[in-house]
């Protein structure tokens, strides 16, 4: 996949091993990075654009956002920038994953409830796993889509599912369909 990458330049003194931790899983699962804007760049040299730079680097960043098939934001560190450029992805129909530490959890994020995003918090011991399976739902939100209603009983424990096997939902009813597909013989049959 394309993936377009958004992280803090503010945030980057604190969380930039983490960013290049992500970057390079991004690299390492295989996937292509539009962009990697966010460690060229640094908040002292946006201080010094002119408008017009701003306004040049604005139409890069929306082309390349565009350009992506989804988009992944570290978001522990709290930027109306990335929350933005989150927006826009969402406004095109574009997957976003946002990570965040445990203790840096976004609740602005979390309380939006957009199919196309996915709120996930990490460690750097399993963000491999963590990046693959959110990467693995995202893609299935390019799939056909097929929504229905379930118990607050079974939405908990999903919750469960996702926060034990750091496994998003969908994922885990999607392998749950594909077992019992392999297993039913009538169906092989066809």
């Amino acid at each position: 996949m394309k993936i377009y990458f958004a992280a803090s330049l503010t945030g980057k003194a604190q969380y930039g091993t983490n960013y290049q931790a992500i970057l390079s899983q991004i690299r390492e699962l295989g996937h292509t990075l539009v962009t990697t804007n966010v460690l060229d760049r640094t908040s002292k040299d946006v201080a010094k654009e002119t408008a017009e730079q701003a306004g040049e680097y604005y139409k890069k960043m929306v082309s390349w956002i565009k350009q992506a098939e989804l988009v992944v934001a570290e978001v522990s560190y709290p930027s109306t920038g990335i929350g933005y450029e989150i927006s826009l992805a969402l406004q095109e129909g574009t997957p976003v994953i946002a990570l965040h530490v445990g203790d840096r959890f976004p609740y602005l994020l979390e309380s939006t409830r957009v199919d196309r995003l996915q709120v996930v918090e990490y460690g750097l011991d399993e963000l491999k796993d963590i990046l693959k399976y959110a990467i693995e739902e995202a893609k299935s939100q390019l799939d056909v889509r097929f929504n229905f209603f379930v118990s607050p009983k079974i939405v908990t424990y999903l919750d469960w599912i996702t926060k034990k096997r750091k496994m998003p939902r969908a994922v885990y009813l999607r392998r749950l369909i594909e077992q019992d597909m392999e297993k039913n013989k009538e169906f092989l049959k066809e």
